[in-house]
């Protein structure tokens, strides 16, 4: 694939991740934003974006769930903890949208805590 098409892609990537949830008080969508661009020439995979995407969502379940605000590095070091950065490594498809694949992870979670019972 030329080098063109695969930024063309990342961005795609980028942008979609951010459209799905945005943490931002008014949306970039479709204007210039350094947040953006920042990721944009860290390199990062695709994967590793989809999975920093993922451990928001988590985040934001644990809030929920505890009633608190839950810190990012918090959050991030029980994902690895409780081993779903595994989870996540067994679905991801960069074709499915990251909500999906993080629905994925919890439903598995959900099944394996329910067979320990």
């Amino acid at each position: 694939m030329p080098i063109e098409n695969e930024e063309k892609a990342y961005r795609k990537v980028i942008d979609q991740l951010s459209r799905e949830d945005c943490c931002c008080e008014s949306p970039c969508e479709n204007k210039y934003c350094i947040l953006k661009e920042i990721i944009f020439h860290s390199h990062r995979t695709v994967q590793n974006l989809y999975q920093i995407k993922c451990i928001e969502l988590f985040r934001k379940d644990l809030e929920k769930d505890l009633e608190m605000n839950i810190e990012p590095n918090y959050a991030t070091k029980k994902w690895v903890e409780d081993e779903y950065n595994v989870l996540f490594r067994k679905h991801f498809d960069e074709n499915i949208p990251c909500n999906e694949i993080y629905r994925r992870i919890v439903e598995d979670t959900k099944i394996a805590k329910n067979s320990q019972k």
